[in-house]
């Protein structure tokens, strides 16, 4: 079958070990279920581990990862967003700040990339972190207790590749723009998502 034609050509050029009953990859737990042919990815505990070492004391929930910024039209959407002039953290808090991106980042490009816009925003500011950006980081925190274990679902398809992308203009500090979407393999029916293969979300402009 396919598998089988992949594992071939991979032997061609490097020395496998195969476990076709494999459950654990990188981390993450896979589930094959052959009948409804799908496949489920999942990080257990990842998210609870999280909020214990970096919010052990909030108990807030949020139904979205960031604060609703709401959109800008006309000519207003051609005017950079306001500076960001609350205190800046300590080194320790900007340090700590460091390590929920990379446990985040993770976490959001391989099972839930709801939140991947929030992740990179934040990231982004990281080099003038302020309270500003602890509350956002505090936000998305408050999103991912309120979906502590969200599962990807990868379903067999007519392996149709579709994309959906978006963007938006001077909506970051320093004049910066944002770009970000999807690629997911479907069915003729653009409507019906599956679990995206890709998911990207970049800031464009001055550093």
């Amino acid at each position: 079958d396919g598998a089988e034609d992949l594992i071939r050509c991979l032997q061609l050029y490097y020395t496998l070990t195969i476990k076709k009953d494999a459950t654990k990859y990188l981390g993450l737990t896979i589930a094959v279920d052959k009948i409804t042919r799908e496949v489920r990815l999942s990080a257990p505990g990842v998210i609870a581990k999280a909020l214990k070492q970096f919010a052990p004391n909030s108990t807030a929930v949020a139904r979205s990862p960031a604060i609703y910024q709401p959109p800008r039209f006309g000519a207003a959407a051609q005017t950079p967003t306001a500076p960001n002039t609350s205190p800046l953290l300590t080194a320790d808090q900007r340090h700590r700040l460091q390590q929920l991106g990379g446990v985040l980042l993770y976490y959001c490009l391989a099972i839930d990339s709801t939140g991947l816009p929030a992740v990179t925003a934040i990231e982004s500011a990281l080099a003038h972190a302020t309270h500003l950006t602890q509350r956002a980081a505090d936000r998305l925190l408050a999103y991912f207790r309120h979906y502590p274990d969200n599962i990807l679902v990868l379903k067999a398809c007519n392996m149709r590749l579709h994309t959906q992308s978006d963007a938006s203009y001077c909506t970051r500090s320093r004049g910066r723009s944002v770009a970000g979407g999807i690629a997911y393999l479907g069915n003729e029916d653009p409507t019906e998502i599956n679990g995206p293969i890709m998911a990207y979300s970049t800031e464009i402009g001055r550093a």
